[in-house]
């Protein structure tokens, strides 16, 4: 198992890229069968919904909020999911830490311990459960204390786990098979979210109790589902135990995002998108993230050349470290603010020899080890990239008399290829 693993998506061509958004539609008062709704799955076969009460039973129901079936189960279910076998449900029991194979017409049950790092109490546990039939993964919620995403495969078995940051508790999730996204909700903060498959948010839709932008929020936000086919999100909130739906629309921009691509060459990491049909597009920032992916940084922007036939832009990343993995992705804003994000790209630097730079803290002189320095050049810069020491081959630096802080230093061979490249922390 990994504690946590970033999902890198594959390369996609001619996308004409949207910005998400949601129109209520109506809402349902299931209040008259359901005590504490808490989860909610969609039957794509049948266009029917599935609920849970956390004071026990399962309910099957319309779209519309008609009761249609109850199951006696009981437990303190939290979460439910359609799965790959006929007539299948799994049911999240939050407080023993099960997600249970429930056939809704035998009434056969498969009971599975959920064995994973990341926690709660027993009133804080698995929420949400969610399944991609297409792979056989389960998606699952830790509410909080931490909060996480939690990835087991189709035998149980817990992979990875993802703690996630950014609400107060994590209650609902959907995997949309259709498209790869994952999608979670919050009942402390009344959002869904739409997320790539290691929790990381994409988009953020908060939710109000009349589908206005300003309203009150939602409140008990227990489960979505979503009908992909139709556009359709599903939420049932325990706050006066309403269906409410919403309707999803894909608002086409017209850029269109043709290439994304990095590449490692001697010196650099070279990164090169080609676009086309820019129309009111304001510019690109580029993002990074290094080893772990969740922190990311922007190192750079490039405005648009806003025209419609095909363009062709590059940057160029040369502040690389040695032995170490990056991943990028593009944000396309237009000029009303308004953005898209492109798929994440990876690439690992890695070193031509090895070289150990000391002390950790310098002061006043720098120390470098290497198999072979004679032929080298060793640069330092300071943060806006101005030179400040160049020598020649030397295995000792002198950074008297620079003052303290963080320094870039650059060490390359004489035919420009690149040896290693680093923060340097000096204390004077």
């Amino acid at each position: 198992m990994k504690c946590y693993l970033l999902s890198l998506f594959a390369f996609i061509c001619n996308i004409a890229f949207c910005q998400t958004s949601l129109s209520f539609v109506d809402r349902f008062d299931i209040s008259g069968f359901v005590a504490e709704p808490s989860g909610l799955a969609y039957n794509k076969l049948t266009n029917e919904l599935f609920t849970v009460s956390d004071a026990n039973n399962i309910y099957r129901m319309s779209i519309t909020g008609v009761e249609l079936s109850t199951y006696t189960f009981a437990g303190d279910l939290e979460g439910i999911s359609m799965y790959s076998l006929p007539n299948t449900l799994l049911v999240a029991i939050e407080n023993t830490y099960e997600i249970i194979e429930y056939n809704y017409v035998t009434g056969n049950t498969v009971p599975h311990t959920m064995n994973y790092t990341n926690k709660g109490s027993a009133n804080s546990g698995i929420e949400g459960v969610t399944h991609d039939s297409n792979t056989g993964n389960i998606y699952f919620l830790n509410e909080k204390n931490p909060g996480a995403l939690i990835i087991a495969d189709s035998n149980f078995v817990v992979t990875n786990e993802y703690v996630l940051t950014y609400a107060g508790d994590y209650s609902a999730s959907y995997f949309v098979e259709e498209t790869g996204f994952l999608w979670l909700g919050s009942d402390m903060e009344s959002i869904v979210y739409k997320c790539n498959t290691n929790g990381s948010v994409i988009e953020t839709f908060p939710i109000t109790q009349d589908g206005t932008l300003g309203g009150d929020p939602l409140g008990k936000l227990e489960g979505i589902a979503i009908d992909y086919a139709n556009n359709f999100l599903y939420i049932v909130s325990d706050a006066g135990q309403f269906l409410y739906v919403y309707k999803i629309i894909e608002n086409p921009l017209p850029l269109e995002l043709i290439e994304f691509d990095v590449s490692l060459n001697d010196r650099s990491i070279d990164i090169e998108w080609i676009t086309e049909q820019e129309i009111d597009v304001d510019g690109y920032e580029l993002y990074r993230s290094g080893d772990d992916g969740f922190s990311w940084d922007v190192i750079g922007r490039v405005p648009s050349k806003n025209v419609l036939v095909e363009n062709k832009y590059s940057f160029i990343d040369d502040r690389i470290k040695n032995n170490n993995q990056y991943y990028y992705y593009l944000k396309m804003i237009d000029v009303n603010g308004e953005y898209t994000l492109s798929d994440i790209r990876s690439v690992k630097y890695e070193s031509l020899q090895s070289i150990v730079i000391y002390p950790t803290v310098v002061k006043n002189e720098l120390n470098i080890e290497a198999e072979d320095l004679s032929n080298s050049t060793i640069t330092v810069y300071d943060d806006t990239g101005r030179v400040l020491i160049q020598k020649d081959g030397e295995s000792t630096l002198d950074v008297s008399k620079l003052t303290s802080g963080l320094y870039w230093i650059n060490i390359q061979t004489s035919n420009g290829d690149r040896m290693m490249s680093e923060f340097i922390k000096i204390e004077n």
